[in-house]
């Protein structure tokens, strides 16, 4: 990898090994590897401090590690050796489970990057392992692509991409790497434009050597912005037609497959907190005169049926977060304040939901 200015890499080596994406690149700061680990509560992450090889010699600068979880801090300092590394263990002990945020500064080197500890309680961690340990990425070396809304694109470096990127490296070390291609915001006929590089196609740079390395499989996640209402239609017509919708993605998904030869997983929407968007697009078409209203179940069972359909008819696998999400028993714990996007604990739940699909075929 290259090395632009002043770079660390952290490299995660407890807890049961590392995963990344690769190619990606702070300039200026740190690159982490991974970005995200998990790690059962009690217990240590140690990162491996490395300072990039355009710095010079490095001996003895300290890096200042302070990690916060909700209202829960803890701080420390790393001296680099002569070689410009360091081992830091983050211990567990008597912290709160949750996912710890971890922020590395180093004024020496005007650098800074952030690492992510999520910290699981036990029967949660060991949940993971073992589906991890079921899980078959394919043929090795494997390189996953995903394709979504912002469902997909936000809460980088712990979200359900990296989630998955994480056991998945564990189980197969440097055999494993992803690339998050996800775009907030999008439907199925962005995407289409995106793959065909229309140049009236939104963030067609979002796509830019999107198979490159050429993916051995891909996942679609969508449907969220494709089935919300408008206020134009008095809540009653999705942004994306039924019609428009499966043709379109009929033809996404044909093309991804002749232009990288690979198996494509087909994902449905997930639910939504319904009882917290209704009155959300409501107070927004009062105050502002427009709004539209996402997640009314029928209409993503609509939606969600023809994302099935698409995948039978083009020989996809299908794998449905949609009843899982609806039925959980602390459902909106899975979701933020909007009552669509994805908490910590609702991106666990896609994680682990695909580390088990993978694990059945």
């Amino acid at each position: 990898m290259l090395v632009l200015g002043a770079v660390l890499m952290l490299a995660m080596i407890g807890c049961g090994g590392a995963g990344t994406e690769t190619g990606v690149l702070y300039p200026g700061g740190f690159s982490a590897t991974p970005a995200y680990s998990a790690c059962p509560a009690e217990e240590k992450a140690v990162l491996k401090v490395v300072a990039g090889s355009q710095l010079g010699s490095a001996a003895n600068v300290v890096v200042s590690m302070s990690a916060r979880s909700g209202t829960a801090s803890k701080t420390a300092w790393i001296r680099l050796d002569e070689r410009g590394t360091a081992d830091y263990s983050f211990d567990t002990t008597g912290l709160p489970t949750g996912l710890w945020k971890l922020t590395l500064l180093s004024s020496e080197l005007s650098a800074n990057g952030t690492a992510y500890v999520d910290v699981l309680p036990r029967k949660k961690w060991d949940e993971f392992n073992a589906a991890a340990q079921q899980a078959s990425p394919g043929t090795l070396p494997a390189h996953y692509l995903f394709l979504g809304d912002s469902l997909t694109d936000f809460s980088r470096g712990f979200n359900y991409v990296d989630q998955v990127a994480y056991w998945l490296q564990k189980t197969c070390g440097g055999q494993f790497s992803f690339r998050n291609a996800g775009v907030g915001g999008d439907f199925i006929i962005r995407v289409w434009q995106r793959l065909n590089e229309s140049p009236k196609a939104y963030r067609l740079d979002a796509y830019d050597g999107l198979f490159d390395p050429p993916p051995t499989r891909i996942f679609i996640f969508l449907g969220h912005n494709d089935s919300k209402l408008t206020s134009a239609s008095g809540f009653t017509l999705p942004m994306v037609s039924l019609e428009d919708f499966e043709t379109t993605y009929a033809k996404v998904v044909q093309r991804l497959k002749s232009l990288t030869g690979a198996p494509v997983t087909v994902m449905s929407s997930t639910s939504s907190v319904y009882e917290i968007t209704l009155p959300l697009a409501e107070q927004l078409l009062a105050s502002r005169g427009t709004a539209s209203l996402f997640g009314k179940p029928e209409m993503l069972e609509q939606f969600n049926a023809l994302a099935r359909k698409v995948a039978q008819e083009n020989g996809c696998d299908y794998v449905d977060v949609y009843e899982p999400t609806r039925t959980h028993p602390e459902k909106r714990k899975l979701f933020t304040s909007d009552g669509v996007h994805l908490t910590v604990e609702g991106n666990h739940l896609i994680a682990l939901e695909l580390l088990k699909y993978l694990g059945r075929r």
